[in-house]
Formats: C-alpha cells, structure tokens, sequence
C-alpha cells in the first residue's frame, strides 16, 4: 500500500486518509454513501470484488512481495482496486472486469508455478475471496463473505493459500457445533489405538477427528480448548493405565502454549500423530511376538472395562468367532475365562493390599454387580472375597 507522508504533501495525505475511511465504511456497512463519493471513488463500475490478503506465514517477519504490486495494474488514482487495512488485514477492494480478471490470472499463473516447481509467489499468503457483486452497496457483503472464509483458515491443509465461495459451497449450511460426547469418543479410540499399537488406527482415527472439527459451528478458539482437553483425556487415562511406566507426556503450559499459539489445524493433528507414537513406543514390551501378546497386553491394562471379544476384535483388525477361535488354542481357555482369571487375580491383590470395602473392588475390577463378583470369585479361588481376605492376613 503506497504511503504520502505528510510533510511532503499535507492534502495527499489526507486524502489518501479520507479516502481509507470511506472505503472502510462501505465495506463495514457503517454509514450509506452518495453517488457522488461514489464516483469520485471510481466505485461505478459493472462488478467488485472484496479479498483479504494475510502473510501465510505468522511466524516470519519478513514479506518479500506484495499482492498489489503482482496485479501490475497501473491503478492511478484507485482506479482498479482499493487497498486499506482491516484488523491487521490487508483488504483490496478490486473494481471492475479488468481487475477482477486480472486477479484471477494471477491465481491460476502461481497454480501452475506451484505445479511445476512446487512453490510459487503465492506461498506468501492466505487469500479468502468475497463473492463478485455488482453495485457498490453490495460490496460490503463480498466482504463479510471473504471475512468468513478468512476465518476458516485454520481448517486448510498445508501449502493452502486461496479459499473461496466457490471452494466453500455449500459449507455454512453443513456445520453444526460438536457434540457434548465427542470427547469421549475420541480420547477412547486413540487410547484404544495406542494400546493396540495402531499406527493406521492412530491415522485413521485423527483423519476422522479433523473431518469432524471441519464440520464443526464452533469458533476456533474453542475447538483449541476441546484439543487441549483430548490431549489431557488421554493422558490422564494412559497415567492411569500404566501407572510404573515412564511416558513422555507434554506439561500443561508447553500443550497450551503450543496449540493456542498453532494457525493450522494440521500443525496439532501432527503434535498429536507425534506424540502418540512417543506414548505407544514408551509402553510396547520388546518381547510382543505376535497380535495375541498385543491382546494380552491390552486386557492387562484394560481389565475394569467392559471387555468383550466383539468389542476387543476390531481394535485388532480380527472378526470375533476367528479370533476366539485363535485365543483358545493359544491360550487353553475362552477369553471370557481368561479376562476373569485376570480380574480376579487383581482383585485378590486388592483383598491383601487394602482395606477398601469388597463392593468397591468388584467395581475397580469390572463388576458391577456385587453379588456377580462373589460367585466368579468363589469359582476361581474356592472361597468368598471376605474369607480370602482373612485368610491372606491371618
């Protein structure tokens, strides 16, 4: 944008001044313009365009090019474009088929840069174009609509730099906030992706999570506050699980001061991926030889869940007859009796460790059913829960 300074030339400067007010006026709707305004602000042409123009990347200071000067549109006097700021936004105002067309040449030259050399003068910024209009009263909404899209950046993949109307049909009528139970959707598939040691489940499962957030009403910020809450989800629950085993976990301040600092969504789905991989390398056994010690492993940890060969099959890629087929050879016993065995044994632990009532126990080990509890452990070690314990301390 060309600046006057005011010792040079005082009535440029300050027309230059009224001039960015009054445009700024019109694309915000705040007060109606005259006709003649208008025409002294060359606004009379058969079509507008609104574009906001943000540096792609927040992280460098430096921009080397400059939107206006790409156009190579004499624009004396405005004629073509107006270019003014808008929170920190640099906005253009384009006037006119010919600057319009001379937008979207440009566009289309640096796609196919991109494509040759995979970088072009584009990847200097983050384009959101308003819908063309055709008077200048509109022109305020060719704006408002490039300042949704603006806001939507934080969706775009990377190396993404121009969003449109065209690109986002559709898009508004489709979002919805997310739900009340997406948390604990997701905190339960990744821990489930971990323990089974999935890195495609891991992949999968975020590939699902950023279509959701994509599709989410909420405004960024939130979605930034529901990531920071997944991450703790999980690591509060893998803590839990593995209470003796040392797993990098991200302190509290690093995650919030990471993802609320993040422009990208792709930028925390791939803290996540990251971090993830160092949870499940932190808490793999070198000794796993096969899918069954990866099973064996998830129920040693997962006991007091409501464990189940059909719920358990999946996280292992298996259909559930064939895979209880393949335990019972293995293992000599139907995973039901295996995964009791293994309650019971903790509980038993339990009984001699700690003076918790036995109703509590049955729970921390996955019955919730008191009496249920009694009778399976009755089974597999020959007396009550209460004479185990009196026995075991005597």
């Amino acid at each position: 944008m060309e600046h006057i300074a005011i010792v040079d030339d005082p009535l440029a400067y300050y027309r230059q001044k009224a001039r960015e007010i009054i445009v700024r006026e019109i694309l915000l709707g705040v007060t109606p313009v005259s006709e003649q305004i208008l025409f002294d602000l060359h606004m009379d042409a058969d079509i507008y365009q609104a574009v906001i123009c943000e540096k792609y990347n927040t992280y460098s200071q430096e921009t080397r090019y400059h939107l206006g000067d790409m156009l190579r549109l004499a624009n004396q006097d405005h004629q073509f474009y107006d270019d003014i700021v808008i929170d920190n936004m640099e906005v253009f105002v384009l006037k006119g088929s010919y600057a319009i067309g001379k937008f979207n040449a440009l566009l289309e030259q640096c796609e196919k840069e991109k494509i040759l050399q995979k970088w072009s003068l584009m990847d200097e910024f983050f384009i959101a174009c308003g819908r063309c209009v055709y008077t200048a009263d509109a022109v305020q909404q060719s704006y408002r609509d490039a300042h949704r899209l603006q806001e939507r950046r934080f969706f775009c993949d990377r190396g993404e730099h121009v969003i449109s109307c065209e690109t986002c049909s559709g898009l508004e009528e489709s979002l919805a906030p997310m739900g009340s139970g997406l948390l604990g959707a997701y905190s339960t598939a990744l821990i489930n992706n971990i323990q089974t040691f999935s890195r495609n489940g891991i992949a999968a499962t975020l590939n699902r999570l950023r279509d959701t957030l994509c599709r989410a009403s909420d405004p960024t910020a939130d979605i930034k506050l529901f990531l920071i809450d997944l991450y703790l989800c999980i690591r509060e629950k893998m803590s839990r699980l593995y209470p003796n085993t040392h797993i990098p976990f991200t302190s509290n301040a690093e995650l919030i001061q990471f993802i609320q600092t993040r422009r990208y969504l792709y930028e925390i789905l791939q803290y996540f991926t990251e971090h993830l991989e160092a949870i499940m390398s932190a808490i793999a056994h070198s000794s796993r030889e096969s899918v069954l010690d990866d099973i064996l492993h998830y129920i040693e940890h997962n006991y007091a869940d409501n464990i189940t060969l059909e719920n358990i099959a999946p996280l292992f890629g298996y259909n559930s007859s064939y895979l209880g087929r393949i335990f019972r050879k293995k293992m000599g016993e139907t995973f039901n009796s295996y995964v009791a065995r293994v309650r019971i044994e903790h509980s038993k632990q339990m009984l001699r460790q700690e003076d918790t009532k036995i109703y509590i126990i049955a729970e921390k080990v996955g019955y919730h059913n008191a009496d249920y509890f009694h009778i399976k452990f009755k089974k597999y070690v020959g007396m009550s829960p209460a004479e185990y314990r009196k026995r075991s301390r005597s």
